[in-house]
């Protein structure tokens, strides 16, 4: 990739709705043209992200992938006791 393609601004929109005609969060990315490997943003459970390009230097400006990842929740304490509960009367009959 030559030197001048690459994108100077981006946003990420987020919606449940195919249209985007709701919009659950925008993330805008601005104004840098050595975009971070990672970012770290509040939880937000959409199935459609849209990328616009708002800003591109060069002819051939793009982006090679994004990667999204969900934090895995914790175990909830009423599962834990439940289980530890559950644990223990299988001991005793034994």
């Amino acid at each position: 990739m030559h030197q001048a393609d690459r994108v100077t601004a981006f946003d990420l929109i987020l919606s449940n709705d195919p249209a985007f005609g709701t919009v659950l969060a925008t993330r805008n990315y601005t104004g840098n043209t050595d975009f971070t490997l990672s970012d770290t943003f509040a939880p937000v459970s959409a199935r459609y992200v849209r990328y616009d390009v708002v800003s591109a230097a060069g002819a051939n400006a793009g982006m090679s992938d994004i990667v999204f990842y969900s934090q895995i929740p914790e175990p909830a304490m009423p599962a834990l006791f439940s289980l530890a509960a559950l644990a223990l009367t299988f001991r005793r009959r034994r």
